[in-house]
């Protein structure tokens, strides 16, 4: 199958998959300022904890440098936020997974009513007692 030059120029000419395009940048770039407050760090610490420099840090805060997608990536998996959050109007949200996984544990249990554990705690005391027994 011949195809033709023209229609392989087209890709050429595209952007890597890895970056964004300069409006996107620019508003991903802001989400990470924004990301950076709310965690309450400093640019050079969160260089440090991404093991980049401080400087090429600021430059994708500002826009300065494209923000390549592996970095968002980093970012996400480190802080538990999901990826598309550096592209949403809402701010994002660092562990709120966690914040909601930690509060399962403490639902489930107050849901179970105080009668009905004092009778499982009857029901394995007297099932611990026959088992002594029995040996």
């Amino acid at each position: 199958m011949n195809i033709p030059m023209k229609f392989l120029h087209r890709f050429t000419k595209t952007q890597p998959l890895n970056h964004l395009s300069m409006q996107t940048n620019n508003f991903a770039s802001g989400r990470l300022k924004q990301l950076r407050k709310s965690l309450r760090k400093s640019q050079g610490e969160l260089a440090d904890e991404l093991h980049i420099e401080q400087s090429t840090y600021s430059r994708y805060e500002s826009g300065k440098t494209q923000l390549p997608l592996s970095v968002i990536q980093l970012i996400a998996d480190r802080y538990h936020i999901d990826p598309s959050e550096f592209f949403s109007p809402q701010k994002p949200q660092p562990g709120l997974v966690e914040k909601n996984i930690e509060n399962i544990p403490a639902k489930t249990h107050y849901s179970v009513p105080r009668e009905l554990m004092e009778k499982v705690v009857d029901l394995l005391e007297s099932i611990t007692k026959r088992i002594r027994v029995d040996n």
